[in-house]
């Protein structure tokens, strides 16, 4: 226990970052992913939001996603579109 507490010590000044909101964290753990990893995830939460949404199963959320302009974009690397929140491609698949 002893080892414990003297390795928490204060020993020098550090900066602490505090990410109190989800799209915070979102940010970061989104910084080093690779874009096709991003894409599937940001897939992933809209399949999720279109069950939760319209009350429909997961295959039926994931036809909507995979036949949308909205995914032809996504896929597309150089649109950066994968490079927005999954919150706010929702709002686009909504309207599309």
């Amino acid at each position: 226990m002893n080892e414990f507490v003297n390795r928490i010590k204060f020993r020098e000044t550090t900066h602490q970052i505090a990410f109190c909101t989800e799209e915070s964290l979102d940010a970061l753990l989104d910084y080093n992913e690779p874009p096709r990893y991003k894409i599937e995830n940001i897939i992933a939460e809209l399949s999720v939001k279109l069950m939760q949404d319209h009350n429909i199963s997961k295959i039926d959320a994931m036809t909507i996603v995979y036949n949308s302009d909205i995914f032809t974009q996504l896929s597309d690397e150089n649109t950066g579109l994968y490079l927005k929140s999954w919150k706010d491609i929702y709002e686009l698949l909504k309207y599309n």
